[in-house]
């Protein structure tokens, strides 16, 4: 799954405490470094990416479902 940046930092933002490591004065500076970091790890071993951008969390587990299982 790939979401933006912006998308992360929102996503995140929505459930304060959860993620301590962005429990911090600038988490998206540390959204940018992790993204640089991991990145290139996760396209290596991707078989197969999903823009979950403008999807709801139902709709992202319906796609992976359907494409595990059609």
């Amino acid at each position: 799954m790939r979401a933006s940046l912006e998308t992360q930092l929102e996503r995140t933002n929505q459930r304060k405490g959860v993620r301590p490591l962005l429990d911090i004065p600038e988490p998206f500076t540390k959204i940018i470094e992790l993204d640089r970091e991991r990145a290139p790890l996760y396209a290596d071993i991707a078989n197969y990416t999903y823009d979950t951008d403008a999807q709801t969390p139902k709709e992202i587990a319906d796609h992976i479902f359907y494409h595990l299982f059609k």
